[in-house]
Formats: structure tokens, sequence, C-alpha cells
């Protein structure tokens, strides 16, 4: 699902969410060398899948969500079936130069709520597979 078009200032929130969605068997998550520039967010309930920096490999899992921020260098590699949420979208303020990419936060139990919540409102999407 697409909110705003790429290049729609911030509102006063100081965030634009410009798309979110749920595969529940994405199957195939392989898109090297990308460069957004939007910000990222992955959960995978179940490992699988990973985000592949220069200097170091995420794995997506229950355990973090994974934040990348906007015009960073990555890969995304998975090839089994896990279910897999994600969202794009800009923030109005920069991080700190010393802030570590990406940036892994422990779900709490609003979060994994929230998720509970939108997932079912994308029945029917299952894989990812081009």
């Amino acid at each position: 699902m697409e909110f705003f078009p790429p290049g729609v200032l911030p509102d006063q929130s100081g965030l634009v969410l410009h798309e979110a969605g749920f595969l529940s068997e994405n199957d195939w998550w392989n898109f090297p060398n990308t460069l957004s520039p939007f910000w990222r967010l992955y959960y995978n309930s179940r490992p699988g899948h990973k985000v592949v920096f220069p200097d170091a490999e995420y794995e997506l899992n229950s355990s973090h969500v994974v934040i990348i921020p906007d015009h960073q260098l990555f890969h995304s590699v998975g090839q089994g079936p896990v279910p897999h949420w994600w969202m794009t979208f800009q923030v109005a303020r920069r991080l700190h130069p010393m802030q570590k990419i990406p940036i892994c936060l422990r779900p709490r139990l609003g979060g994994a709520a929230l998720v509970a919540t939108v997932v079912p409102l994308f029945h029917g999407h299952r894989h990812g597979r081009p």
C-alpha cells in the first residue's frame, strides 16, 4: 500500500509514510545494492532473511526491528518462506553522525500488538516473488 508520493514534505509530525506491507510467506527477498531515498523498517517473526552491510550482517527475526536510514547501501538476502513486514518512510530530522546503522530495536508489547492488528489487513498477499 502506498500512502504519499515521493517528494512530499513531512507534515507537522515530521514523518511521511510512503509504503507499508506484509507478506505471510515471503519466499524470495533478494535485492542487491539497495540504496533507497527512504528510511526502511523491517520485522520478521521468524528467521530466514537478512540485511547485509559492508561491515556486518543482520538477521531479521522476532528479537528485533531493523531500521535503515535513507541513502545507506545494503543487500537484502533471503529465500525461505517467512512472514515479512516492512515500511518505507521519511523523517524531517537527520541521525546523529555517531548512530550505528542499522538501528536494531527490541520490539515492545505495543509494537507487537500493532503488527498483529495490521497484518490481517494484508490477507491474500502471501508471496514476494516477482
